[in-house]
């Protein structure tokens, strides 16, 4: 079935009944190259132990919120603070199908309010060079964000109120 056939998607958080088999199905609906992106390495498949880790949440430091549609998982945004709890590191998956129609904005943008209620101010992103979707969605939910290069990617980072007040619908 053709992603337009499919309703509008809506958004919640990551940890439902049934949501780990969802997950699961998730993975090979992502192209090669888009598993490799999202986890920066070879990924074929979501294996229990790394499944245990993705719904390893406790909403507050740990937190993924996801987009559904028929019972399925569109896409997925998540973060993860550190040792400072106002910072987190994140992270953003949507199915190949449903890529450049605003998922991706719609969920780091609901991701940066529940971040910023639970008291950070500041996401991070390790971004392969040569994801240029991420780079744009970041330039655009986050446009005066700062960039530092690493020996194989780069390192984003941004205020999350700033980018609040900006988010779009999509990004093209």
């Amino acid at each position: 079935m053709a992603a337009s056939a499919h309703p509008t998607p809506h958004l919640r958080p990551l940890g439902e009944a049934g949501d780990r088999e969802r997950l699961r199905a998730l993975c090979p609906r992502l192209s090669p190259r888009s598993r490799h992106l999202r986890f920066q390495g070879a990924v074929n498949e979501l294996r229990d132990s790394l499944l245990d880790q993705l719904l390893d949440l406790d909403h507050l430091q740990r937190e993924a919120l996801i987009a559904m549609a028929d019972d399925q998982i569109l896409g997925v945004a998540r973060y993860a603070t550190g040792d400072d709890p106002r910072r987190a590191e994140v992270a953003i998956v949507v199915a190949d199908e449903w890529q450049r129609r605003g998922i991706a904005a719609q969920l780091v943008t609901r991701l940066a309010g529940t971040a910023m209620e639970h008291g950070i101010r500041t996401f991070t992103a390790s971004v392969l060079r040569d994801n240029v979707e991420a780079r744009r969605l970041i330039g655009a939910v986050a446009p005066q964000h700062h960039l530092a290069n690493a020996p194989d990617n780069l390192r984003f980072s941004w205020d999350i109120a700033s980018g609040l007040q900006r988010a779009p619908a999509s990004y093209e």
